[in-house]
C-alpha cells in the first residue's frame, strides 16, 4: 500500500490569524515609516502635503532638533538627563533586587514569608495609584529638610530611586526563584574556604544569576527610557526633563513655528537608542525568563 504525503492546507483560523498579524504589522510600521520620511521633509513640503514623499532629503531638521535654541532646553539636554537616570536607576535596581533576592532565597528568618507576601502584593498594585501620595510625602519632606517643596521631587536622583523602587517587586518575585535553584554546595564550599557574606554574594551568587540580571537591566532601561507619567509628575524644571517629557515641550515650540520636520526628527532620535538596544540584545530580552536554567543544582 502506498502512502502519499500531502501538505496540509492552512486552516481558516490560520488564515484569519495571518491576516490579523499582517494588519497589525501595517498599523505599526506605516506610522513609523511616515514619521521617518517626514523627519527629512522641508517645512513647506509638509504644509503643502503632509503625506507625500519628500522631494529632497532635508537633514538640517536633525541638527535643529538636536541643538535647537528656540526651546529653553534642547533635546541634547533631555537626552543626557535620561541617560543619567537610566544608568542610576538600573544600578540601584540591580543592587536592591540581587541583594534582596539573595536574602529571601537562601536564608530563613522571622518574617521572611511576610516579606515575600509584601513584594507579591506590591507587584499587583499599579504604581500610578501610589504616585500622588508619594509625591505629597516627598514635597513635605523637602519642605521640612530644605525649606523648598520641590527640593526632593524635582530631582533626577530622586526620580531614579523611585524608578528602581517601583520595579523591585516584580523582579524580586522573578529572581528569588533563580536564587533558590543555586546549589547550596557552592555556598558551603565558599564558607569552608573562608569567604564572608559579601564575598559569597559578589563571587558566588552574582556570577550565577548574571544572565537574569542582564534581562532585568535591559527591561529597566527600556521602561525608564519611555516612561512619562512618573517623570511628568515629579519633574518641574525644564532643565531636568527626560526625553519623554521634554519632547512635549519641544512639540509646543516646533508646532508654533510650523517646523514639523524638526519635530519628527526629535521623535526619530528619541527612538534610536532603544531600537539599537533591542537589535543588540533581542535574544536576551525575548528569552530572559529562561536565563537561569544553567544554575540548577
Amino acid at each position: 500500500m502506498k502512502h502519499q504525503n500531502k501538505k496540509s492546507s492552512p486552516s481558516v483560523v490560520s488564515w484569519i490569524l495571518r491576516i490579523f498579524l499582517y494588519a497589525w504589522a501595517a498599523v505599526v510600521i506605516l506610522p513609523l515609516f511616515w514619521m521617518l520620511y517626514t523627519s527629512v521633509k522641508e517645512r513647506g513640503e509638509f504644509i503643502a502635503d503632509r503625506f507625500a514623499l519628500p522631494k529632497d532629503i532635508w537633514l538640517a531638521n536633525y541638527q535643529t532638533a538636536w541643538m535647537d535654541s528656540s526651546a529653553e532646553s534642547s533635546l541634547l539636554r533631555y537626552f543626557g538627563n535620561t541617560v543619567l537616570i537610566v544608568i542610576l536607576s538600573t544600578f540601584l535596581l540591580l543592587l536592591f533586587v540581587s541583594a534582596t533576592s539573595y536574602a529571601l532565597g537562601k536564608y530563613k528568618f522571622a518574617g521572611m514569608k511576610l516579606f515575600e507576601t509584601f513584594y507579591f502584593v506590591a507587584m499587583l498594585i499599579p504604581s500610578v495609584l501610589v504616585l500622588i501620595p508619594l509625591w505629597f510625602q516627598l514635597r513635605s519632606l523637602g519642605s521640612s529638610l530644605f525649606g523648598s517643596n520641590s527640593a526632593i521631587t524635582d530631582n533626577i536622583i530622586t526620580l531614579s530611586l523611585v524608578y528602581a523602587i517601583q520595579s523591585m517587586p516584580v523582579y524580586i518575585f522573578l529572581l528569588v526563584g533563580f536564587v533558590r535553584k543555586i546549589n547550596n554546595g557552592f555556598i558551603e564550599a565558599a564558607v569552608m574556604d573562608g569567604a564572608n557574606e559579601w564575598q559569597i554574594y559578589t563571587k558566588v551568587i552574582l556570577p550565577m544569576i548574571k544572565p537574569i540580571l542582564l534581562f532585568v537591566a535591559l527591561g529597566n532601561i527600556m521602561n525608564v527610557w519611555n516612561e512619562y507619567t512618573t517623570a511628568r509628575t515629579f519633574l518641574e524644571s525644564e532643565k531636568n526633563y527626560t526625553i519623554s517629557v521634554g519632547i512635549q515641550s519641544i512639540q509646543n515650540a516646533f508646532t508654533y513655528s510650523f517646523d514639523y520636520g524638526a519635530l519628527f526628527a526629535c521623535l526619530v532620535l528619541s527612538m534610536i537608542p532603544i531600537f539599537i538596544l533591542y537589535l543588540l540584545f533581542q535574544k536576551q530580552i525575548q528569552n530572559g525568563t529562561d536565563a537561569g536554567e544553567g544554575i540548577k543544582g
